[in-house]
């Protein structure tokens, strides 16, 4: 525009004497004629133009969400849906229950992360951090590191390991570290959860740290049925699941692509997916 403007002044338009001739009015009119052709040609090749960018990229938009979510799809498909370790950076924390100050004499926190996820070969890190105190302890904090599987069948439990210090009320201070290992893993839940639904796992483990062994385990699972529970998190639509482990047996509450909402000793105070 600034170019056009100093054309302008360098070479002023002709006075008008009022007076045409034929072949000037053809002229002008040709002129005018080719300007607007041009000008519409032009238009219609920026419209269309336009056009086809705007389509190519709605288009290739689309394939992207589309790949997005299908993979999303296949990844549920695969490890189920009432878990988040596929949902890499979700957060959730959880407080212990009066119960849980009552029975074993603590409260706190417990804080979970997805930390990582590889959809080729479903293995996945979660990270926990507790934080509590009371009668039984003047204050105790682990750190845990979980991996998991995730196949046709469901959602594996492979290993963790776990760091701890705490003080008593008494003064004695104490700290270890342990690695849990389960020898083939084991089915911790099946990727078609419904209502009625069982499922058992039964293997050994080797543990190492401050002392080593062998450990066995005996587990099995039951949906009892579909419930909406309130937390401090929300309301969720959940299923009430019991799990059997050797003889103690405990319920917890599972939503869809959060995990545990509800237990006996802890609740779901905030979660951020």
């Amino acid at each position: 525009m600034l170019l056009l403007a100093l054309l302008a002044c360098a070479f002023p338009a002709p006075i008008d004497s009022g007076k045409t001739t034929d072949s000037e009015s053809d002229a002008d009119t040709d002129a005018d004629s080719d300007s607007d052709s041009d000008a519409d040609s032009d238009s219609d090749t920026d419209s269309d133009s336009d056009s086809d960018s705007d389509a190519d990229t709605d288009s290739d938009t689309d394939a992207d969400t589309d790949a997005d979510s299908d993979t999303d799809a296949d990844v549920d498909a695969a490890c189920g849906r009432y878990q988040a370790v596929t949902h890499v950076g979700a957060e959730g924390v959880s407080r212990y229950t009066a119960a849980a100050e009552s029975t074993l004499g603590y409260g706190g926190t417990t804080t979970t992360t997805t930390e990582s996820y590889d959809a080729g070969s479903g293995v996945g890190v979660m990270t926990s951090y507790t934080d509590v105190s009371g009668r039984s302890f003047a204050w105790y904090r682990s750190w845990s590191t979980s991996t998991y599987r995730c196949d046709a069948d469901g959602l594996w439990y492979v290993g963790y390991t776990m760091e701890w210090e705490y003080l008593t009320p008494d003064g004695y201070a104490g700290s270890g570290s342990m690695v849990y290992t389960y020898d083939d893993g084991y089915l911790g839940l099946p990727a078609d959860l419904d209502v009625g639904a069982r499922w058992s796992a039964r293997g050994t483990g080797t543990y190492t740290g401050d002392v080593s062994g062998k450990f066995a385990y005996d587990v099995t699972g039951e949906v009892l049925e579909e419930d909406a529970v309130t937390v401090d998190a929300g309301t969720f639509d959940a299923l009430r699941v019991r799990m059997t482990y050797d003889d103690t047996s405990a319920e917890q509450w599972l939503a869809p692509d959060v995990g545990a909402v509800k237990s006996e000793f802890l609740e779901l105070e905030s979660w951020v997916p």
